[in-house]
């Protein structure tokens, strides 16, 4: 006889205990998607470089206007669910606000993930999975 298992949804508040008890390893990068833990893969250099370049670029094109905020947790809704860490997100311009809470849907302006080139490293990044419109 087969053994049914169900599916137990991991809450935010779930997993921000999960992370106070230590329960990931210190380098562990794993994220909370739609109720569920999600191993992330490490970045390599040409992921780490287009990173870089839009970081960069956004900071510049949005200074004044937006703090941009690269690879920290954002919610896509009430804290019930998902905590995505993008590559990057243009947020609002008070980071005091981070310290307390992290940003939520009406402070992110964009978010996404910045991909790397596929051909040579002469090519130009691009930037994906955006959410949300610039200001």
């Amino acid at each position: 006889m087969a053994v049914r298992y169900e599916r137990r949804p991991i809450s935010v508040d779930d997993y921000h205990r999960m992370a106070n008890a230590g329960i990931f390893a210190p380098d562990e990068r794993v994220e909370l998607l739609d109720g569920e833990l999600i191993a992330v893969a490490p970045m390599n250099s040409r992921h780490a470089g287009a990173n870089a370049a839009v970081d960069r670029a956004l900071t510049i094109r949005f200074n004044g206007r937006a703090t941009v905020r690269v690879q920290l947790p954002i919610f896509l809704s009430d804290r019930s669910e998902p905590e995505p860490e993008p590559d990057l997100a243009l947020v609002g311009l008070d980071p005091s606000e981070w310290r307390e809470r992290h940003p939520l849907p009406g402070d992110v302006l964009h978010s996404g993930e910045a991909l790397a080139p596929l051909a040579s490293p002469g090519d130009d990044f691009e930037v994906a999975s955006f959410v949300g419109p610039a200001r």
